[in-house]
């Protein structure tokens, strides 16, 4: 249970958690909607495989729904969702690559890319905050893009 001066902590982003956990329905799809563009070019960018991206991203979507009540935070939701699709496309990238059947060798090979992974993570971030800021442009911004 929150203790009421416990509110007074969260930003005003940080609301649309305390409405997830509170099993509201538009706050998931605000969510989805912030977080899925660039989850599912994370997932393309790990995997190479579109198809296979947009089916973890919805995944994810669904896992985001029945741990709803562990958030407290849109970064801990971030952090959560981002997560989860990297290991959904560790086990995608795993299960393709019959050639590396050595499951030690997998694991060393993805561990050395935990570098790149964390490059693609900012990446994607970066995207959906330039996308979500040109949403916000005056009406200029179609003469402009």
């Amino acid at each position: 249970m929150i203790r009421i001066m416990d509110y007074q902590t969260f930003t005003a982003n940080d609301a649309i958690a305390l409405q997830l956990r509170a099993d509201n329905i538009h706050a998931y799809q605000f969510i989805l909607d912030q977080f899925s563009p660039a989850l599912c070019f994370f997932a393309t960018r790990l995997t190479g495989d579109e198809w296979a991206a947009a089916h973890i991203t919805e995944q994810v979507a669904l896992k985001l729904w029945d741990e709803r009540k562990r958030f407290y935070s849109v970064a801990a939701i971030r952090d959560f969702l981002y997560a989860s699709a990297r290991d959904g496309c560790f086990r995608f990238v795993k299960k393709h690559q019959s050639h590396l059947k050595d499951d030690l060798t997998w694991l060393a090979i993805w561990q050395k890319t935990e570098g790149y992974i964390q490059c693609e993570i900012i990446r994607a971030e970066v995207l959906r905050q330039v996308s979500n800021n040109i949403e916000h442009l005056p009406c200029l911004r179609i003469k402009l893009i």
